[in-house]
């Protein structure tokens, strides 16, 4: 029964404020302050991701090579989003040696010049990259850094050491564990001789091989597999990578197409630029 003073259609008091208060809310939360900084490397063309650089790693770059650079903070999960960071680049080090076209956004084109000897190694390099004021860092340090950089020939066939370290970097990242002694050195010899085919064949033997479909499982899953092969194969910790990608990746293991995944990763400019097979850098 209706109270006759009652008007049923009017909401007590408290509730229009509470709704009040609700829509004065923010509609995003503020973004967190910036602990740790990366630098991704991409092709200018194409805007593959060639790697991702640590505050301590070395951008290789051949001469006349030409990158783009963007600054983000690592997503805080694996699988997470990235946050790209408006920073403004410039020269820090070796005017002669560097061009940096600073193309707003976060991002800029840097580019080796041909002049003088590629390999000399006594010039310092440097690109400068710098956050907003109005970007929170969690320390100073976060603010502001000076990217190294060598310039080196275009072309170079890997050391024997390097090719084994690959072969290493593969059975860990496929299958969790080291190659058996003299495994390494074997399969060194077979990509020297075979070339980048070659490698790219035996990454599908790995992958392919019972025990990266079966027996591997008795002591992973899915998830520690794919951090695996991102760290070994591409240089990525789990802040690296992007979230669509991730997803993407578990979706294939899930369904057994481990190989798929391995394949896809040996055949991008990542793995090949980690590995000094193309546009380079080196940690």
């Amino acid at each position: 029964m209706t109270h006759p003073n009652r008007n049923p259609s009017r909401k007590p008091a408290w509730i229009a404020a509470v709704a009040a208060a609700i829509l004065a809310l923010p509609t995003a939360l503020p973004a967190q302050p910036v602990e740790s900084v990366r630098v991704s490397v991409r092709d200018p063309q194409s805007h593959n991701e060639l790697r991702v650089l640590a505050a301590d790693d070395v951008l290789e770059l051949g001469a006349g090579e030409t990158v783009l650079l963007n600054v983000f903070a690592p997503a805080r999960t694996a699988g997470g989003e990235r946050r790209y960071l408006d920073a403004r680049f410039s020269v820090h080090q070796g005017q002669q040696r560097l061009e940096v076209e600073d193309l707003g956004g976060g991002r800029a084109l840097v580019t080796a010049t041909p002049l003088g000897n590629p390999g000399d190694q006594r010039a310092a390099l440097a690109v400068a990259w710098e956050l907003p004021a109005e970007v929170e860092v969690a320390h100073r340090s976060q603010r502001r850094g000076a990217l190294p950089v060598r310039i080196v020939p275009r072309d170079r066939t890997p050391e024997p050491a390097v090719l084994e370290q690959l072969v290493a970097n593969l059975y860990q990242g496929i299958l969790l564990r080291a190659p058996e002694p003299g495994a390494a050195t074997s399969a060194a010899e077979r990509l020297r001789a075979g070339g980048y085919p070659a490698l790219v064949q035996l990454a599908r033997d790995i992958a392919n091989s019972r025990e990266s479909q079966i027996t591997v499982y008795e002591r992973s899953c899915n998830q520690q597999r794919l951090l695996a092969l991102h760290r070994h194969l591409l240089g990525h910790e789990s802040g690296d990578i992007e979230q669509g990608v991730w997803q993407r990746q578990l979706d294939l293991m899930a369904r057994g197409q481990i190989a798929e995944v391995v394949d896809t990763m040996v055949q991008s400019p990542a793995f090949r630029n980690r590995h000094g097979l193309g546009a380079r850098t080196r940690r």
